[in-house]
């Protein structure tokens, strides 16, 4: 006959609920005595926040030795209802660092219901920095505006406001420009553009912009590449063409708003060749008239070139 487990049963229960008696009372037994330990005890710094920005995190803690019963270890080490110690500063902006020789009074006299019996934390770092504020001009660069194929700003650009005012630590605000020039985030631009642009300042967590955004316009139009022949005008050759023009056609070349290609024709332009400008066997035309409503106006050839004798 196969005899009975003494673990089986109400006697598994029994045994269970021995060994947590006995972990129990080990532990409340335990907790009641002295030890020595190694803890991280929190921190609070105090001071006027209004008036200064803090450029990194503060020490959140201080490693500290300490001697005390075990139920105070416990508590202190998970921070349960634990009173920080306070750290008191007149001039955050002025202070760097805080060594431990400083601090050590500070934590003694508010340490409670533990034994100090060194500060192992060597030093504090502190990174604080005076709050100014500061006005700058806000521009766009008109060379960078990103506007389709063929098409060119034809205003002048608009910026409301025009002036924003950053506010954050007095090392980043001072490194700042004379001029916030705005990213037009926009591509292929082939309408008028009347847009909000957001003000991306660096280092946006420790700054801020009053406004935050600005309003910016400007007009662009098509454009339409074009290139003419037009006849030379000779002035002051010799009446019995003993010197005459090997060039009597130049071409020009512009840019137009594509809806007034029509406004523009040879006869729109005046090209003179004066021979009593001619530098041996050639000289410069001269542009004498064109339409204003052109840009970025050229011509070929910028020489003439001159033949003497009679002519073939």
């Amino acid at each position: 006959m196969a005899k009975s487990s003494p673990f089986t049963g109400g006697n598994l229960k029994v045994v269970l609920l021995s060994v947590l008696a006995a972990t129990t009372f080990w532990f409340f037994s335990a907790l009641n005595k002295n030890y020595n330990a190694r803890i991280n005890y929190p921190l609070e710094f105090e001071f006027q926040r209004d008036s200064v920005v803090i450029m990194s995190p503060l020490p959140p803690d201080v490693q500290l030795d300490v001697s005390s019963g075990g139920w105070n270890l416990l508590r202190k080490t998970f921070w349960f209802n634990v009173t920080p110690i306070l750290i008191t500063l007149d001039n955050p902006t002025d202070v760097k660092f805080l060594t431990r020789s400083s601090i050590l009074p500070i934590i003694s006299d508010q340490l409670t219901d533990l034994d100090l019996n060194f500060v192992l934390t060597d030093t504090l770092f502190i990174n604080v920095e005076e709050k100014v504020q500061r006005k700058i001009k806000v521009a766009v660069d008109s060379s960078r505006i990103p506007v389709a194929a063929n098409y060119r700003l034809v205003s002048s650009i608009e910026i409301e406001p025009d002036t924003i005012n950053v506010v954050g630590p007095v090392s980043l605000v001072n490194s700042m420009q004379e001029v916030y020039t705005l990213n037009i985030d926009r591509r292929n631009i082939d309408d008028n553009f009347r847009r909000n642009i957001d003000i991306q300042l660096p280092n946006e967590n420790l700054m801020l912009s009053q406004p935050d955004e600005v309003n910016v316009l400007f007009n662009v139009a098509e454009f339409t590449n074009v290139t003419l022949p037009i006849s030379v005008e000779r002035e002051n050759f010799p009446t019995d063409s003993s010197a005459w023009l090997k060039d009597s056609i130049v071409y020009v070349n512009y840019w137009i708003r594509s809806n007034q290609l029509q406004s523009v024709t040879p006869d729109s332009f005046a090209i003179m060749a004066d021979y009593a400008m001619a530098q041996d066997s050639f000289l410069l035309p001269v542009m004498l008239s064109f339409p204003e409503s052109i840009e970025d106006l050229e011509y070929l050839p910028d020489t003439l070139n001159l033949g003497y004798g009679k002519q073939k």
